[in-house]
């Protein structure tokens, strides 16, 4: 797979997991109800969890490059300390 091809399929399953995700509300609050929501306080809500899952990916990523280190390089770590 090329590298356009790549970023394409990518997009193509965003676009999909979007519409999933719509049909899903459609489905359990009923079509159109995002109409009678605060979807701006709403957008807040998401922002501040999305900032945590930002938060969280940075510690788990940080913790598997500490142990990748930590495997190729075995006295990286205890200079760290």
């Amino acid at each position: 797979m090329t590298m356009p091809e790549g970023l394409q399929k990518y997009s193509d399953e965003f676009d999909e997991l979007v519409r999933q995700r719509h049909e899903m509300g459609a489905e359990k609050y009923g079509p159109g109800k995002f109409l009678s929501v605060d979807t701006m306080q709403e957008a807040l809500y998401e922002l501040a969890d999305l900032s945590n899952y930002a938060r969280y990916t940075f510690i788990k990523i940080r913790a598997l490059q500490d142990r990748v280190a930590a495997e190729a390089l075995p006295g990286f770590t205890k200079e760290l300390q």
